[in-house]
C-alpha cells in the first residue's frame, strides 16, 4: 500500500554559486535528476513549493535555488510508508546550512530553520532511497537571520 509523505519541507542541499545575478545557473535549474519517481518544484517570490511521489523509487534531485535571504524556514509534515528522503542544503559559498533525513515509520510535523548563510544561489539536493509515498511540501520562506549571540 502506498503511504503518504504529506506536506513536507522545502529546500535542501545547496551548493552555492554566488549571487542571483550570476548567469552561470538560473533559478530552479536542474543539475541532476536520477530520481525514478515523479517530482515538481516551483518558485514564487523566492519561496519554493514542490510535490513528489514514489513507488519504491530511488535517486537524486538536485537544483539551484535563488534564495534572497541568508537562510530559510523549512516546514515539514511527513507521513512515510517505506524508504527515506534526505534533504541537504548549502548556501551560496558552499557551506552546509541544513541536513535532515526522514525515514519511514510514522508521521512527523516540524519547522526547521537553516543555519545562517550567504544569500544568493543555493543548491538543494534531495536524495530518495526506496521511497514509497506522496509528498506535498509547503513553501520555504526567507527569514531574517538570527543575530549572533
Amino acid at each position: 500500500m502506498k503511504n503518504l509523505l504529506s506536506r513536507s519541507l522545502a529546500i535542501i542541499f545547496i551548493i552555492g554559486i554566488s549571487s542571483c545575478n550570476n548567469k552561470s545557473h538560473v533559478n530552479l535549474e536542474v543539475l541532476e535528476n536520477s530520481y525514478s519517481g515523479s517530482i515538481t518544484i516551483s518558485s514564487a517570490l523566492g519561496n519554493l513549493d514542490g510535490d513528489f511521489t514514489g513507488n519504491d523509487d530511488s535517486g537524486t534531485y538536485y537544483f539551484v535555488w535563488c534564495n534572497p535571504s541568508a537562510g530559510a524556514v523549512l516546514n515539514l509534515d511527513v507521513t512515510a510508508g517505506s524508504g527515506s528522503v534526505q534533504f541537504l542544503q548549502k548556501d551560496a559559498r558552499g557551506t552546509m546550512v541544513f541536513t535532515e533525513t526522514i525515514v519511514a515509520g510514522g508521521g512527523e510535523v516540524f519547522t526547521k530553520i537553516t543555519e545562517n548563510g550567504k544569500k544568493g544561489k543555493w543548491l538543494v539536493k534531495i536524495i530518495f532511497s526506496n521511497f514509497d509515498g506522496n509528498d506535498d511540501y509547503a513553501p520555504s520562506r526567507p527569514f531574517a537571520p538570527k543575530s549572533a549571540g
